[in-house]
This record gives structure tokens, C-alpha cells and sequence, in this order.
């Protein structure tokens, strides 16, 4: 359990700098554009599974929520920056 709360600190630590936020966020953007290959793949079939397009919508959809989040935090931490250029 402790190694739990020490990877959350961890976590929210690095969501707390503008720098690592924008850095960490490299990986799920290019997540999303593969899953956007995959999804046109699927579009190419004549069957596409149904099944199997489930687990992609779930999983862009999970994706682009946690994106969504870091998103909303960086701009956040960059307030403090736009308002003082005011």
C-alpha cells in the first residue's frame, strides 16, 4: 500500500510542473493518432468486428480523457504565468 501512495505522490508531483505535465503527456498523444490508424483500418474491412470496435472507442475514449485532464492542468499552472503578462 505504501508503494502505491509513493507512485501517487510521484504522480501528482510531476502534474504539478508545467514541464513534466507537457512531457508526459508525448506518449497518450501519439497513443491517440495510432488508435485513429487503427479505427481507419477497421473502416477498410467488410465485417468490421463489433466487438472489437467497442474496445477501441472504450480505449481512445480513456485516452483522450486522461489527455483532456493533463490538458486542463497544464493550463492551470500556466495562469499564473498569463496573468502577470497582463
Amino acid at each position: 500500500m505504501a508503494e502505491h501512495a509513493d507512485t501517487t505522490a510521484t504522480l501528482t508531483s510531476r502534474r504539478d510542473r508545467i514541464d513534466t505535465l507537457i512531457s508526459d503527456m508525448e506518449y497518450p498523444v501519439s497513443d491517440l493518432a495510432r488508435w485513429g490508424e487503427v479505427v481507419r483500418c477497421l473502416g477498410t474491412t467488410d465485417e468490421p468486428d463489433c466487438g472489437a470496435i467497442i474496445v477501441v472507442g472504450d480505449a481512445i475514449l480513456t485516452l483522450a480523457k486522461r489527455i483532456q485532464a493533463d490538458w486542463d492542468q497544464a493550463f492551470r499552472l500556466t495562469r499564473p504565468v498569463r496573468e502577470s503578462a497582463r
